[in-house]
C-alpha cells in the first residue's frame, strides 16, 4: 500500500516539508496528560502539522496539499496546488508551432470531473506551485 504523503509550508520559515499530515490538539487519554505537563500540542489550539522524518512541523493550512499517484514528463509527482505546463494540441495543427498552456492542479476532485486533467498532467511539466509561482504565469 502506497503511503499518503502531503506537502505544506512551515509557519516559522516558509520552507516546504513533506510527509504525514495531521491536525491537533492531540490528546493522551491513557496518561491524562495536560498542557502544563509539558506537552505543547495539548494547548487546545488547532494546529496543522506535517511529520517529516522524526520531526513535526506546524504548517500554514492553506498550503497543505496531497500528493497523488500521477507524475509529469520528468517523473515528478503531482501535489495539489502545483502549476504545470503542457503543449496545446490544437495549436499549430500541421505546422511546427508550439503553444503551451498553464494549469493549476487545485484538488483531487478535479480528476474525477475532468478526464483531460490526467492526460494533460502526464504529458505536462510541473513548473512550480500556486503559492510560490502564481504571478509568473499571469
Amino acid at each position: 500500500m502506497k503511503e499518503i504523503k502531503f506537502r505544506g509550508q512551515r509557519v516559522d520559515n516558509k520552507q516546504w516539508v513533506h510527509g504525514f499530515y495531521f491536525k491537533t490538539p492531540l490528546t493522551d487519554e491513557a496518561t491524562n496528560s495536560k498542557p502544563e505537563d509539558g506537552w505543547s500540542f495539548l494547548s487546545g489550539r488547532e494546529r496543522h502539522c506535517i511529520s517529516q522524518g522524526s520531526c513535526v512541523y506546524e504548517v500554514i493550512p492553506e498550503t497543505v496539499g496531497q500528493y497523488i499517484n500521477i507524475t509529469d514528463i520528468n517523473n515528478n509527482e503531482y501535489c495539489e496546488g502545483d502549476i504545470y505546463k503542457y503543449e496545446n494540441p490544437n495549436y499549430g495543427y500541421g505546422g511546427n508551432a508550439k503553444e503551451f498552456k498553464y494549469r493549476i492542479f487545485e484538488n483531487i476532485e478535479d480528476l474525477y470531473f475532468d478526464d483531460s486533467f490526467e492526460w494533460d498532467m502526464k504529458h505536462g511539466e510541473i513548473i512550480g506551485n500556486k503559492f510560490d509561482n502564481l504571478e509568473e504565469i499571469r
